[in-house]
C-alpha cells in the first residue's frame, strides 16, 4: 500500500531561499575614487578630481560596478551629478555640443568640426583639459579612449574637415552616392564619412585618400663611381684608353 502523501499547496508555493549577495569586489577602489571626486575635505586638486571622475566613468562602462548594491549606486549618482568636477565636465561638454550644433547649422559637417576646434581653442588650459578628458576622450565600453592625446584628436578633426568639404563639394553637384558609382575616390570618401571609429587610423586613411602623406625620404647620394658600379649610370660607350706607362703590359700592343 502506497502511503506517500502529496506536498501541501503552501509548500509548493514557497519561494526558494534567498542567496547571499556576493561582495562588491571593487569596493575599495570605488570608495577611493568617490572620495576624490566628491573632495569634501578640499584636499584634492582639480586634476586629481578629474582623473578620479574619468576612472569612475571607465568602471561604469566596462562593468566594473556590477554588484555594487543600492547604497553604492545612490552614492555614485549623487557624486557624478552634483560634485564640482562633474558639473564642470557637464557644463563644458554641453557648451561644446551647442557650438558644434551652431556650426553645423551654418556650415554643415565641416562647419561643425571647425566650430568644435574654435570652441576648444578659446577655452583656458584647465577647461580644455576637463573638456578633453571628461567629454571628448571619454572611454568606450572596452575601457579604451578614442585618442592618444589632444594633438591626435586635433589631427583627426582637421582630416575630418578635409573629408567633409570634399563630400559637400560633390553634394553640390547632385546626389554623391549616385556619383560614387563611377567615382572610386568619392565612394571611398563616403565610406570614411560613415565610419564610427574616427581615431588616428581613420585620419591617416583620409590623408592617404587625398595624398597628404609626406613622401618617404630614403635617398642616399652616391658617388658617380658607386652609381656606375650599381648600374644606375651607364658606362661610357668608348672609354678613353689610359695614358701609356713605360713597362706596363696593358699598354703594349701585341
Amino acid at each position: 500500500m502506497d502511503v506517500t502523501t502529496a506536498p501541501s499547496a503552501a509548500a509548493q508555493a514557497a519561494p526558494p531561499p534567498e542567496q547571499p549577495q556576493a561582495a562588491f569586489k571593487n569596493q575599495d577602489q570605488f570608495s577611493a575614487l568617490i572620495e576624490r571626486v566628491s573632495n569634501t575635505a578640499g584636499s584634492y586638486s582639480e586634476a586629481e578630481q578629474l582623473d578620479a571622475y574619468t576612472s569612475l566613468q571607465r568602471m561604469a562602462v566596462t562593468g566594473g560596478m556590477i554588484g555594487m548594491g543600492a547604497d553604492n549606486q545612490k552614492l555614485y549618482n549623487q557624486v557624478t551629478s552634483s560634485s564640482a568636477i562633474a558639473q564642470k565636465v557637464r557644463q563644458t561638454g554641453q557648451a561644446y555640443t551647442l557650438a558644434m550644433i551652431a556650426g553645423a547649422q551654418s556650415g554643415g559637417a565641416s562647419g561643425a568640426r571647425q566650430a568644435a576646434l574654435d570652441f576648444f581653442d578659446k577655452q583656458s588650459p584647465s577647461a580644455q583639459n576637463i573638456l578633453f578628458q571628461g567629454h571628448i576622450n571619454a572611454a568606450n565600453m572596452s575601457g579604451s579612449t578614442p585618442f592618444a592625446s589632444v594633438d591626435s584628436w586635433r589631427t583627426s578633426m582637421l582630416a575630418g574637415i578635409k573629408l567633409d568639404q570634399y563630400v559637400e563639394s560633390a553634394s553640390a553637384k547632385g546626389d554623391p552616392h549616385v556619383q560614387a558609382r563611377t567615382d572610386p575616390k568619392l565612394a571611398a570618401a563616403l565610406k570614411l564619412s560613415d565610419a564610427k571609429d574616427q581615431s588616428a587610423t581613420w585620419a591617416q586613411q583620409i590623408a592617404d585618400l587625398f595624398g597628404l602623406r609626406d613622401p618617404i625620404q630614403d635617398k642616399v647620394d652616391l658617388s658617380d663611381a658607386a652609381k656606375q658600379a650599381l648600374g644606375t649610370v651607364a658606362s661610357p660607350a668608348n672609354p678613353k684608353p689610359a695614358p701609356y706607362e713605360a713597362g706596363a703590359l696593358a699598354s703594349k700592343t701585341v
